[in-house]
């Protein structure tokens, strides 16, 4: 296995590297294969992960390494790398408003730094931001209804002081709603095999709207096309062993949104969901604001609370 690869590498290796990603990426990003990892071939990577239901943190190791050569390791178990990895939430229990929302700013910048300046500028200009920790989970836990193990923060800053709003939630989709012979799945079919995909929003920065839906009330949903992540092997994890063939199918246009969730279940096929109270609090927290940056990070991502606090 070529050695891991990040951005300020160079030598074969990143050739190869460069190689590989003008060959698989369509349409080709036409990296210069001159052997040096640079921004370029940074971003060409991340679109590469994304594509694969890979971490998209712009660095090569086993398993982007992997999906690029097209080969399976039958002894790699989910876990084994940072894809598979699951790290509980921060805890910011006693930690004050002011501390909580630099955390979470942190956690913004040191996962997007480019992201970090568009959401600052929101805050400056008295706009709330939503952000996302999503403690990874297979969509089978609790036998198929999901958990609600994720955070939504909602931040804003007036008058000069800074106000964060946590809450209970879910970021993911739950087995329920895969693909069972006879019975109405969501998702669609990315790999071929005549079975609908659950999917999921990836990490990222995205725009949501408040809108009105006859079934769950009040929801905000995205104002772009969200290009999801898929299960396509059904195992409940979304990693590079999910192969993707009908990169159409990636799509899941405007339909991840986030509404209210069940009591018991999360009721998400791929939705940010919290429990009806809980929602409404939410929903109480944006206020009149009409449309909101929403960051989604993996709590991977999260610098030590330690630091911050």
């Amino acid at each position: 296995m070529p050695a891991t690869l990040r951005l300020g590498s160079h030598g074969p290796d990143v050739t190869r590297l460069q190689e590989l990603l003008n060959e698989k990426l369509r349409p080709s990003p036409h990296l210069r294969t001159e052997g040096d990892f640079g921004p370029k071939t940074q971003m060409a990577v991340q679109r590469f992960q994304r594509a694969n239901g890979l971490e998209p943190d712009g660095v090569v190791g086993r398993r982007t390494w992997k999906a690029l050569d097209g080969c399976e390791d039958e002894d790699e178990q989910p876990g084994d790398d940072q894809c598979g990895a699951s790290v509980p939430l921060p805890n910011t229990d006693g930690m004050s408003e002011e501390e909580k929302y630099d955390y979470y700013i942190r956690c913004i910048r040191r996962t997007f730094p480019r992201e970090s300046t568009h959401s600052l500028y929101d805050l400056l200009s008295g706009r709330r931001v939503i952000v996302g920790l999503r403690k990874l989970t297979n969509t089978r836990a609790n036998n198929g209804l999901g958990l609600y193990d994720d955070r939504i923060v909602v931040l804003w800053k007036k008058n000069g002081e800074k106000h964060v709003r946590e809450f209970v939630a879910n970021t993911e989709p739950s087995s329920r709603y895969e693909h069972r012979w006879g019975v109405k799945a969501y998702g669609s079919d990315a790999d071929g095999d005549g079975r609908k995909d659950l999917g999921r929003i990836p990490e990222g920065a995205y725009t949501f709207k408040k809108d009105f839906s006859d079934h769950y009330g009040n929801i905000l949903r995205p104002t772009h096309e969200i290009i999801a992540e898929r299960d396509t092997n059904h195992d409940g994890v979304f990693d590079g062993r999910d192969r993707v063939t009908n990169r159409a199918a990636l799509s899941a246009g405007t339909s991840f949104l986030f509404h209210k969730g069940g009591t018991n279940m999360t009721g998400s096929a791929g939705c940010q969901t919290m429990r009806s109270p809980v929602f409404q609090a939410f929903w109480h927290a944006l206020g009149n604001q009409h449309t909101f940056r929403y960051v989604l990070i993996h709590t991977q991502n999260c610098p030590p609370v330690h630091c911050y606090s």
